[in-house]
């Protein structure tokens, strides 16, 4: 993680011609720290928390969904787990879940820019309609994203390999543990209302936008005994309370495994695949998703991001098949072969040309096309140069908050291609080992009400 935290102010749609445009009444200005370097995230702590959460709470005014990640301190091994039976899968988990602590609860709220309706930006669109196109075939998002950091006040485990990772990819515990955000997993019936937690999940309760995760169980486990209560015994309790505050949730594993059939379904590997796929749309002249992300007094175009992330590769080495399939290898670093994304999908793409019998003119079209992409990317670059944003430093494509746009940006790939039918797969969440999803539906015989929303500091 970066030591900046800073957003100042947000962008208005106000005309369908000039649609973005600065509104002026709004200062943002950082006061956690005086780094003239601006950075595209919202890093939230106890310091900066009610700033942000007044963002929050208006950047959710009009949005599509929220897509959220998290990072936290492992899991380890429990046999448990590979238990056949959903209640007893759960119990698993659950005893895994207590001993355990969340660091960080990534954020991205996606909101649809629809020109069908002139100056009136604000009213969000249902996902059971189907999405407005705007010039060009684009479905323009912007989103925001924020990271909350948390401070677990209670004991808990951690998982070696699981901090090793974190620390190589920038996580900063001085950080965490000088300025995190204080909570509490344990006795949630003796944690005050207006505790930041209870006041966070009051305000992302209150939007009822549909949430978006990626092999999400643990996440929702995570956000459950962090922000609503004690995990219960009985999963259909867990089902009831879960869905009380959050009714509608899709988790982009399980489509990509029951209703699209990906043979490889790890996020980097869905997320890289589906923005070629989307670039090779835009240049096409078909339907294709456009995202801008907001930041300060204008917008990054998500591609920037991308694209300044990207490393270089060697051809010459072999792909690691184990990361190629799965999105792990227990080796890690010390891996001889490549955990090079582009480099496996070039691989991918290079198999399926050798089976079209009209490669010879497509790849005329994609050379057009490709150095259409570099003058974009170049233009892109600029804007970022001129606003003094180090995309390097400031975005750390392993936070929760990085994950959670790709988790949202999955997302609307699947939108776009099964249109209404995409209601069909809420509510259902990819369980590894399983043939089939965990259905995320209230049992007639569960005692729970809405009314004991009041005994977590939420009311609807």
């Amino acid at each position: 993680m970066n030591n900046s935290t800073n957003i100042t102010t947000t962008t208005t749609v106000k005309d369908i011609n000039d649609p973005i445009t600065i509104d002026k009444d709004i200062n943002h200005s950082n006061s956690f720290d005086n780094d003239t370097t601006t950075t595209i995230v919202y890093n939230v702590f106890k310091d900066n928390f009610d700033k942000y959460t007044n963002l929050l709470k208006d950047d959710l005014i009009g949005a599509s969904f929220i897509s959220f990640d998290t990072e936290f301190s492992g899991l380890g091994y429990n046999k448990g787990f590979k238990l056949n039976d959903f209640q007893e899968k759960y119990q698993a988990f659950a005893s895994v879940i207590k001993n355990r602590s969340i660091f960080e609860f990534g954020i991205s709220i996606f909101k649809e820019i629809d020109h069908s309706r002139t100056g009136d930006s604000n009213n969000k669109r249902k996902l059971n309609q189907q999405t407005t196109t705007t010039t060009n075939n684009e479905h323009l998002y912007f989103i925001t994203i924020y990271n909350f950091k948390l401070y677990n006040s209670n004991d808990f485990m951690i998982s070696p390999n699981s901090m090793t990772f974190l620390v190589k990819h920038g996580f900063d515990f001085n950080q965490l543990f000088l300025n995190g955000i204080p909570y509490s997993n344990r006795n949630h019936k003796d944690i005050p209302m207006d505790s930041p937690c209870k006041r966070l999940l009051h305000i992302l309760s209150a939007s009822r936008l549909p949430l978006v995760v990626h092999n999400g169980i643990f996440d929702l486990l995570f956000i459950y005994s962090t922000f609503i209560y004690d995990l219960p015994d009985q999963l259909h309790d867990f089902i009831a309370k879960l869905l009380s505050f959050f009714p509608t949730i899709f988790d982009t594993k399980y489509i990509s495994e029951f209703k699209i059939s990906e043979s490889k379904s790890f996020l980097e590997y869905l997320f890289n695949k589906y923005f070629r796929f989307n670039s090779s749309n835009k240049s096409r002249g078909q339907d294709y998703i456009s995202c801008q992300v907001k930041y300060l007094n204008n917008v990054v175009p998500l591609e920037s991001l991308i694209n300044s992330n990207s490393s270089d590769f060697d051809n010459l080495i072999e792909i690691c098949q184990d990361y190629s399939n799965h999105g792990y290898c227990k080796l890690n670093d010390t891996c001889p072969y490549s955990h090079n994304i582009d480099q496996i999908l070039n691989i991918e793409e290079k198999k399926r040309s050798k089976k079209k019998s009209k490669k010879n003119k497509d790849k005329d079209n994609n050379i057009d096309n490709d150095s259409n992409n570099i003058d974009d990317n170049n233009n892109q670059q600029q804007i970022l140069n001129d606003n003094n944003i180090n995309l390097k430093k400031e975005m750390n494509i392993h936070s929760a908050g990085f994950d959670s746009v790709m988790t949202g940006f999955i997302f609307l790939h699947y939108k776009l291609l099964l249109k209404n039918s995409i209601m069909d797969s809420s509510n259902k969440i990819y369980i590894s080992g399983k043939p089939i999803p965990l259905v995320l539906q209230v049992s007639k015989y569960t005692p729970f009400t809405s009314s004991d929303n009041n005994k977590v500091g939420t009311s609807k």
